[in-house]
């Protein structure tokens, strides 16, 4: 039986405000922004350098159903390096993000369109 590897992530939470750390302490702030950007793209890598067999993303991969367009571009840019090494995605929507938000998305990289998952 052949074995299968592949990545599981969830609650990326892409571009959270992480509000109210901004008054408190603005380089903090700046930080925490960015890592979520950040652990996205370690994802990315890691799948990348591993030669996994498929990245299965599980929910809550922005912050809210109005998701910005920066958090949308660099997610479709991690999808399409995803798709350049020929690794498919599967994409699963959360609470956070639901199903109805999906609609006005930028459009997925050709020939990678990720499987969009309901829950149940």
């Amino acid at each position: 039986m052949k074995s299968i590897k592949f990545i599981h992530c969830g609650d990326l939470h892409i571009d959270s405000p992480f509000k109210g750390i901004s008054e408190i302490d603005p380089v903090l702030h700046d930080l925490l922004y960015r890592s979520t950007y950040e652990s996205f793209n370690n994802i990315i890598n890691l799948a990348i350098k591993e030669k996994v067999d498929c990245v299965l993303i599980a929910g809550d991969i922005y912050d809210s159903a109005d998701k910005s367009l920066q958090a949308q571009l660099k997610f479709l840019e991690g999808l399409q390096r995803l798709s350049d090494d020929g690794i498919p995605s599967f994409v699963v929507h959360g609470n956070h993000d639901p199903l109805e938000s999906w609609s006005a998305t930028l459009e997925w990289p050709p020939d990678s369109t990720p499987t969009l998952l309901t829950s149940s």
